[in-house]
C-alpha cells in the first residue's frame, strides 16, 4: 500500500519533468520548443538562443534576416536554391569549426519551406564533450533560420534531437 502511495504522489512529478519543453517565439513568424527555456542574447544585432538543459545536449537557434541586408525573400530562395548552396553552407560551416569533418548531409524540405541539414563531427574527442553537432538551416522568406543541436557521440540524443528540430513552426 505504502509503495503505491509512494507511486501516486511521484507520478506526477516525473510527468513534469519529461513534458518541460519550452515553447519560444523565435520573431514574429517562428516558434521552436527547447527543452528547457533558452538564454536570449543579441549576436552582431541578431537573436540567439542557447539552452544547454542537462549537459549531455545544447540546443541553439540563430536567425540571419537577409532583409536588413537588402536581399529580399525571392532572390534569397533563388540563390539557396542553387545546387552549389548545400556546399556553400557546408563549407562556411566546417571552415568555421576547425578540426570538423562532416559525416553527412541533405538537402530537404521543412513544412514545404527549403532546408538542408549536416552532421558534424566536431572533432573535440574528450569524454563529456559535445562532439556531434546536427545544423538544420530551414530557409522562410527573407530569413534563415539556424538551428544546432550539440551531443556526444557516446551518448546519442536522437528522440531529443527529433523533437527540437521537428518543432520548428512558422506563425
Amino acid at each position: 500500500m505504502k509503495k503505491y502511495l509512494l507511486t501516486l504522489l511521484l507520478l506526477p512529478l516525473i510527468s513534469l519533468k519529461v513534458n518541460d519543453w519550452v515553447t519560444v517565439k523565435i520573431d514574429d513568424r517562428t516558434s521552436v520548443e527547447f527543452p528547457a527555456q533558452p538564454v536570449v542574447e543579441d549576436l552582431n544585432g541578431a537573436p540567439y538562443y542557447e539552452n544547454e538543459n542537462t549537459g549531455e545536449e545544447k540546443c541553439i537557434v540563430m536567425v540571419t534576416d537577409f532583409g536588413k541586408m537588402g536581399v529580399d525573400s525571392a532572390t534569397l530562395s533563388q540563390s539557396m536554391s542553387r545546387t552549389a548552396a548545400l556546399g556553400e553552407l557546408r563549407d562556411g560551416l566546417l571552415r568555421d569549426a576547425k578540426g570538423s569533418t562532416l559525416l553527412s548531409e541533405k538537402r530537404l524540405h521543412v513544412d514545404g519551406k527549403l532546408a538542408f541539414e549536416y552532421y558534424i563531427n566536431t572533432g573535440v574527442n574528450k569524454p563529456g564533450n559535445y562532439n556531434r553537432m546536427y545544423y538544420r538551416a530551414i530557409v522562410f522568406k527573407d530569413r534563415l533560420y539556424s538551428l544546432y543541436f550539440y551531443e556526444d557521440a557516446g551518448k546519442p540524443r536522437q528522440e531529443m534531437r527529433k523533437r527540437f528540430f521537428d518543432s520548428f513552426k512558422t506563425l
